[in-house]
């Protein structure tokens, strides 16, 4: 026969056959379908982002400034040479008194002049211009967002107290231009004029208040390295457009490389449903495959006409996997343009899909080369024989050559996904370290197996020899379950434990309330309050005021080379205190407190573990940049700083000095048993000054649960569709044992076991099973819940028994209800027709 006949002798074969690969198709469905999904809507987004970079900060440059206002000569400079808008942002409280009930909201206002937006446009609900609504110099006119609007229940044309001032709700913000990138805000949006903010006498001496200016120069030459010499010696702060998308970038990048990676996890265990379903398939095709040898066929044209099949059916589940995947930036298009852009228009880009076809193809290729490669050991002696059991996938030099050459294409599309070698060789060694573990538990679990032995003929023994035999699928059942649960197990503990922690760090640790932007000349009347209350109150006061490192040892901060778990520090103005005294409960690491009363050159205390990151020691020197002047430090000593207690923790305090007269605010936290006292204590304070803020601590941990929950259902989501692909391979394995099962159920018939007990015998067979894969997987993610517990987060390990019991029950009763249905025409069927057809 030429090369022709035999594809079309192979593609006629194909034809009835396409039920057999069902699995298959599913398998590889899944996993592109996720991969070329998260990629493509990565593109686009990332394209989107570059295209609107502009409207997205506003304009071509940002200029930002920290407690200062521009100097007069650097403002009239960019007058003068570009388009101009300035805005202020700062925190504060908005009070109601709607229907004599008095709330009050932590708010993010932002003040903007007549010239903003430069770039984009407000949408307003009901429909109107800016002039109209915060504009109109005869109303104090504000804009909020929806969530101000529902946390006071406002309505339009209410009036609110802000500051000093009365302000009347004008509309709604619906969307903001430059607003996307503020991933970490204190409260929701308050839009106002820059007159009306004027008004409320909230900016006084020492506030925390972000000035800005967007500026769009009218000459080409005037770049960042240009207005970098220009505010050179100031604390101004430039961002472009091209860093001004970066962390919204790397945030896209690192979301869409999880869920990516998540993706092949999941298509490299669909790859055993893929590997079972050929396997099963080329069992039923023995007497073809040997028919075709009898008649002069080659071990490779048989191979080639199976390798071909194989590839047709891969084309026929990878093509709607890419069209679906590809479809979702179209589908989410509306709710896209709604949320994040004014216009969003997908498009689509060829790069994930190359991607997602290379994955699909090399994890096909991985997974099926072997049971194909049984084909060579198929005789046409086995026209006259039973021979589904003499398949043995023993791989040829050649065959485990090419196995090797595909695992190292898988790893370099790795790296060209991840765009990182070192992040693609953990990646790899994590899967190949957690492989090698699971592999281990389960041979351990067999091994234990094949040494227990019950009474002959009874059931416990039917089922254990049942399960350790040669031709017996169970392990691959074990490994393909025990991976999605373990990390369904691990979420769970490490939600359990942190959220533990949370609660107990607030209900024993924590303060009640943090109060913000206290002027110097208020702290005194703040504490006579708190010393009068009637309950234990107790206050921790300190000054703050916020700079810049510039230099450490006279090397330039964009020249220092850090750890990358503090470059955080360096990149913006950071907090700071002083005091001449130790402040309570600080743990001194290294060196000693200056005494009470020193006097002398600026010393620093700084956090041990940010020290250590910096790569700094006692008696080396920080130089800050606050309010525009330099000031030099040494640090004298390095302290322990718990974060996790949510106190008042300053990485760096200072030694009391000339800074004491500096414009500068104080922060406070309250502390009390009674939270009724706690609260009209505060209510007190924000009620008789107008310019402090508080932020409830409860509140803000329920913020966060709802991000972390949010998080989590995500995560727990992506683990439940690793174990539909168990699911998958489960389901394979059903079919492809399902000839030998029914053979075996006629023997078991003919001895006289009645159809309950075969019931039982296959109940008690898959529970096991599904038994084993839930303790295995309990181990292994009570180990590596254990060990990100201890060494990444941590914090103590904690487990909720009760939610372990019904995870761990998960598996058991999936595989063995789903089995018991899928086989149970099986345990009804005529052993006589059975052992004719088996003959035959």
């Amino acid at each position: 026969m030429n090369n022709f006949k035999f594809w079309k002798l192979s593609i006629k074969e194909l034809r009835g056959s396409f039920n057999e690969f069902k699995i298959v198709i599913t398998s590889i469905f899944l996993g592109i379908f996720i991969i070329s999904a998260v990629g493509s809507l990565s593109e686009n987004l990332k394209f989107e982002i570059n295209n609107q970079r502009s409207q997205l900060l506003g304009g071509s440059f940002e200029l930002s400034t920290t407690y200062q206002k521009f100097p007069q000569k650097i403002k009239n400079w960019l007058e003068g040479n570009g388009k101009v808008s300035e805005v202020i942002e700062l925190r504060t409280m908005l009070s109601s008194n709607k229907n004599l009930i008095n709330k009050r909201r932590l708010v993010e206002l932002k003040a903007v002049d007549e010239n903003w937006p430069l770039i984009g446009s407000v949408s307003i609900t009901p429909n109107q211009t800016l002039n109209q609504s915060i504009n109109n110099t005869n109303v104090n006119g504000v804009l909020i967002d929806k969530n101000v609007k529902n946390q006071l229940s406002l309505d339009l044309g209410d009036t609110l107290d802000l500051g000093d001032s009365r302000i009347v709700i004008k509309g709604i913000i619906k969307k903001e231009p430059d607003r996307m990138f503020s991933f970490a805000t204190f409260g929701s949006r308050v839009l106002l004029s820059i007159k009306t903010l004027q008004k409320t006498n909230l900016i006084v001496p020492g506030s925390l208040v972000k000035y800005k200016i967007k500026f769009i120069p009218n000459k080409n030459n005037i770049n960042l390295s240009y207005l970098n010499k220009l505010v050179e010696g100031t604390n101004i702060t430039v961002r472009g457009i091209n860093s001004s998308t970066n962390n919204f970038n790397n945030f896209i990048e690192r979301t869409s490389l999880f869920i990516s990676m998540v993706g092949l996890i999941t298509l490299l265990i669909s790859g055993i449903g893929i590997s079972n379903g050929v396997k099963g398939y080329i069992i039923k095709k023995i007497k073809n495959i040997a028919i075709l040898k009898s008649l002069g066929a080659k071990n490779i044209q048989v191979f080639l006409i199976y390798l071909f099949q194989v590839m047709v059916i891969f084309l026929l589940s990878i093509i709607p996997a890419l069209l679906a995947g590809i479809s979702i930036p179209f589908l989410l298009s509306p709710i896209i343009s709604s949320e994040l852009f004014d216009t969003f228009q997908a498009t689509i880009f060829f790069k994930p899909i190359i991607i997602s076809f290379s994955f699909g193809l090399i994890v096909c290729l991985l997974f099926t080369i072997i049971p194909i490669a049984s084909t060579y050991k198929i005789k046409p002696i086995q026209l006259i024989r039973h021979a589904a059991h003499n398949i043995h996938n023993q791989s040829s030099k050649k065959i485990k050559i090419f196995i090797f050459f595909l695992i190292f294409l898988l790893s370099y599309l790795t790296v060209i996904m991840t765009n990182d070698i070192k992040l693609s060789a953990y990646i790899f060694t994590s899967i190949f370290i957690s492989f090698i573990i699971l592999s281990a538990l389960t041979n351990i679990y067999f091994y234990i197996l094949k040494k227990i032995n019950f009474k002959i003929g009874s059931l416990s023994e039917l089922v254990r020899k049942s399960i350790i035999s040669k031709n017996s699928f169970s392990k691959t059942i074990v490994v393909s379950f025990s991976i999605g649960l373990s990390l369904l197990i691990s979420l769970n503990i490490i939600e359990e434990s942190l959220d533990n922690k949370i609660s107990k760090t607030i209900n024993q640790e924590a303060p009640n309330h943090f109060l913000i932007d206290i002027q110097p000349n208020q702290i005194d009347t703040i504490n006579k309050l708190a010393s009068s209350s009637k309950d234990i109150l107790f206050l921790n006061s300190q000054p703050m005021l916020r700079g810049r490192i510039t230099e450490i040892n006279d090397i330039k901060v964009e020249n220092l080379k850090v750890n990358k778990d503090v470059e955080w520090v360096l990149k913006r103005d950071r907090a700071f205190s002083w005091t001449n005294e130790r402040p309570k409960n600080s743990k001194l690491i290294s060196g000693e407190w200056w005494k009470k009363d020193y006097n002398g050159p600026l010393l620093v205390s700084m956090g041990d573990k940010i020290a250590k990151g910096m790569n700094v020691k006692i008696g080396d020197n920080i130089r800050f940049n606050i309010l525009g002047r330099n000031f030099e430090a040494t640090i004298f000593n390095t302290r322990e700083i718990i974060w996790e207690n949510m106190n008042i923790n300053f990485i760096f305090v200072l030694s009391e000095s000339s800074l004491t007269n500096a414009p500068h605010t104080w922060i406070a936290s309250t502390t009390s048993e009674n939270k009724e006292i706690n609260n009209n204590f505060v209510e007190k304070v924000v009620t008789k000054f107008s310019n402090i803020s508080s932020i409830s601590i409860e509140e803000s941990y329920k913020a966060i649960k709802s991000i972390l929950n949010l998080l989590i259902i995500i995560i727990n989501s992506i683990a439940l569709i690793t174990l539909l692909s168990g699911v998958i391979v489960l389901t394979g394995i059903l079919d492809v044992s399902k000839k030998d099962k029914l053979y075996e159920i006629a023997i078991f018939k003919i001895l006289g076991a009645s159809p309950k007990k075969i019931s039982l015998l296959w109940l008690y067979e898959y529970l096991i099973i599904g038994l084993m894969a839930s303790l295995i997987s309990l181990l292994i993610g009570c180990l590596v819940s254990f060990i990100l517990l201890y060494f990444v987060f941590n914090v103590d390990f904690y487990v909720n028994y009760l939610t372990l019991i019904i995870l761990s029950f998960i598996v058991p009763t999936v595989v063995t209800v789903f089995s018991f249905f899928k086989m149970i025409k099986l345990v009804l069927s005529k052993p006589l027709q059975v052992l004719r057809a088996h003959n035959h």
